[in-house]
């Protein structure tokens, strides 16, 4: 199932965008509550993460943000950015899986770039030799990118 799933979402990024050098892949709602994040960041939700990325360096990453569940109601269902992909994990399984998914699923794993502080994401990294940053490494990067 969990291949199923990871080849599912793979297919509807390769149609997006995501077949780059170094593709971002972005835990939403652990970067989104991270309590030490830069003064410039403040505020952030889904659409304005995709914003920010779409103005950073980081655009050229194809950045992929994951978000747990649904959209929010009159949300947006897909990023408002072009350059940047928003995923929502859907009500039966959670942004965590997705994103061991897709890191799993990847031919070549050690171009990806994950942004998580979540452990278990960031030991599925690691294993497969991904670039792992924390949010607030993530955070931080994308704030000086911003200028």
């Amino acid at each position: 199932m969990a291949a199923n799933l990871a080849y599912a979402i793979l297919g509807q990024l390769a149609r997006l965008h995501y077949s780059v050098a170094m593709p971002l892949i972005i835990d939403g709602y652990n970067v989104l509550h991270e309590s030490d994040k830069p003064s410039s960041l403040a505020g952030l939700d889904e659409a304005l993460l995709c914003a920010a990325l779409a103005r950073s360096d980081l655009r050229s990453q194809c950045p992929v943000v994951v978000c747990d569940g649904r959209p929010k109601p009159l949300g947006f269902t897909e990023s408002p950015s072009p350059g940047v992909s928003l995923i929502y994990s859907g009500p039966s399984r959670s942004a965590d899986d997705v994103i061991i998914a897709m890191i799993e699923a990847d031919s070549a794993p050690r171009r990806l770039i994950v942004a998580s502080s979540d452990r278990v994401i960031r030991r599925a990294a690691r294993r497969r030799r991904a670039t792992s940053w924390t949010s607030v490494e993530f955070l931080r990067h994308l704030a000086g990118a911003l200028g």
